[in-house]
């Protein structure tokens, strides 16, 4: 039935030589069992002069379909798992240029991901800081190993500031710096709670200071 299929696509020219396209097709084993093959059909020079002539490869292809599969379920699950993490995680290569964004990278700045894949990234994210020839983000390939900032600062889209903090990882091929992965977190939370906590501070050491009576604070049997 395949061998049909692939000669009938084949229209009869006047020609010594035709090649079809080779066809995924299905295959059924003397058990009744399926499997998927690959065929190629070519067709000949008739014999005699009279009829058509073909002939005809097939090839099992079940272990690189399951491969296949497998690959596939792989990436997807890749896919999944980098759509679900908070924070940004960007390869940029020896350049500065964004070579791949998970959805929480572009998202966090209020770009959107065509907006930011093949930029640089220094001058779209890190665009008020001038000096890109001293700028680590910029240049990946001058760290041999991880490198942590935690306390950066990028540019959203809107232009308002964003801090950060990150880590910069070089990935290596043919044993030098090819790329690098950097993966960054929103802190301003953090930065939030610290200043009230700095205020707070601030504001009980002004009572302190200018109290009229005396105040002592006790832990245990030491008085501070």
């Amino acid at each position: 039935r395949a061998f049909r299929a692939l000669a009938e696509s084949t229209p009869n020219q006047d020609a010594s030589r035709r090649d079809a396209p080779i066809r995924e097709l299905r295959g059924v084993r003397r058990d009744g069992s399926g499997f998927p093959i690959e065929m190629g059909l070519s067709q000949l020079p008739a014999m005699d002069g009279k009829g058509l002539c073909y002939f005809a490869s097939i090839r099992d292809i079940s272990e690189r379909k399951a491969a296949e599969a497998r690959l596939a379920a792989l990436e997807a699950r890749s896919r999944l798992i980098l759509a679900s993490v908070e924070d940004g995680i960007v390869e940029v290569d020896e350049k500065g240029r964004i070579s791949f964004a998970n959805p929480a990278a572009p998202r966090m700045l209020g770009f959107g991901e065509q907006e930011v894949l093949g930029a640089e990234l220094h001058a779209l994210l890190h665009r008020n800081y001038p000096d890109a020839d001293r700028c680590r983000l910029c240049h990946p390939d001058v760290e041999e190993a991880t490198w942590r900032v935690d306390d950066e600062v990028l540019w959203s889209k809107s232009g308002a500031p964003i801090p950060v903090e990150y880590s910069l990882t070089p990935v290596y091929a043919d044993g030098r710096i090819d790329r690098a992965v950097i993966v960054y977190r929103d802190i301003s939370e953090r930065k939030r709670t610290e200043q009230a906590i700095a205020d707070e501070r601030s504001r009980l050491q002004y009572i302190l200071d200018t109290s009229p009576v005396g105040i002592s604070f006790s832990t245990g049997d030491r008085i501070h």
